[in-house]
């Protein structure tokens, strides 16, 4: 079992069958929007990594085979400033073996004024092979949090209902 880094996995003599599970690195998910006076919407979440999983004999992975971890994106950078939409996160990498390869998951989107961002895709490998893949969701529309009867007359009557803030991808 393999869960970081890179180098060459080179199979037991005594080995008669094989099976292999490749998952890509997932994607970062994007950061939500930032506003003082209306919704925020929150980034969305990056997809997972594709999944690659074969079997078979060992006469097949003979010798050494070079493998690589696939990593996590990064999420999208935060918002410090009013009136910014989101940022993207970035893309998983792929996880391979030999020739095999898992791809990495796409990013979410960033949030913008009062959407949430798209999530992220995932590619199928295309290997012959049993694959799969995750779909990262949308993130949900912000709220307005502050001192008013509304956000457009926030400060105005005293009421206080709730700083902006943005939904969550998943």
């Amino acid at each position: 079992t393999y869960t970081s880094g890179s180098g060459t996995w080179t199979i037991n003599a005594s080995t008669i069958w094989v099976e292999v599970f490749l998952y890509g690195g997932g994607g970062g998910g994007g950061s939500g929007a930032k506003s003082s006076s209306t919704s925020s919407g929150g980034g969305g979440g990056g997809a997972g990594g594709s999944t690659v999983h074969v079997k078979g004999s060992s006469t097949v992975f003979g010798g050494g085979l070079a493998y690589v971890v696939g990593g996590g994106g990064g999420g999208g950078s935060s918002q410090t400033v009013n009136g910014q939409n989101g940022s993207i996160g970035t893309g998983g990498t792929p996880t391979t073996l030999g020739s095999l390869s898992a791809a990495g998951g796409l990013p979410g989107a960033a949030g913008t004024g009062g959407t949430g961002g798209a999530g992220g895709t995932t590619t199928i490998s295309q290997e012959n092979v049993v694959a799969s893949a995750a779909l990262g969701l949308p993130g949900a529309a912000g709220s307005f949090t502050g001192i008013g009867s509304s956000a457009a007359s926030a400060g105005t009557s005293g009421i206080p209902f709730s700083v902006p803030t943005g939904g969550g991808g998943g």
